[in-house]
């Protein structure tokens, strides 16, 4: 069978058939291209993280397989948080030939506004199956600063 009555079987037009020849021509140059370089779209990466409260803490996650934990750096000022780290591609190899590279390696970081007020120097920090978990208690109500509406 040829591909125009391949198309017709499928109930596609041949002229949408051709439409999609098109597009992958143009796609075609991108294909081609075997190693993304991450550095092209800036200088760091942004780590993803979930931020959840449980009664006394705030807690933090973020997925941080392949970080060593010496290339980690965990920051609480204020309400605030701040994990900056780097991973390092140990398996690198010029004579690897990519058909993807969207493994993310080189420096990340990440800064969030926690919305509680915490004790940040009490901040716990823990790294276990490849996840960070940062677990911050939370200032009592006695110390929280009440919000009052204006008008």
């Amino acid at each position: 069978m040829d591909k125009e009555n391949f198309l017709k079987s499928l109930s596609m037009p041949v002229d949408d058939y051709r439409a999609l020849r098109k597009i992958e021509a143009a796609q075609k140059p991108v294909a081609e291209k075997k190693e993304f370089n991450w550095e092209d779209f800036g200088e760091e990466g942004q780590l993803s993280v979930d931020v959840y409260e449980t009664e006394d803490h705030v807690v933090v996650t973020a997925a941080v397989a392949g970080v060593k934990p010496e290339d980690l750096d965990v920051t609480v000022t204020g309400d605030m948080i701040t994990l900056r780290g780097k991973r390092s591609d140990e398996h690198e190899s010029s004579e690897r030939n990519y058909y993807y590279r969207e493994c993310y390696f080189g420096t990340f970081s990440r800064t969030v506004v926690l919305p509680v007020h915490i004790i940040g120097d009490r901040a716990d920090a823990t790294i276990k199956n490849g996840f960070l978990t940062v677990r911050i208690p939370k200032a009592s109500n006695e110390t929280r600063i009440p919000i009052t509406e204006t008008e």
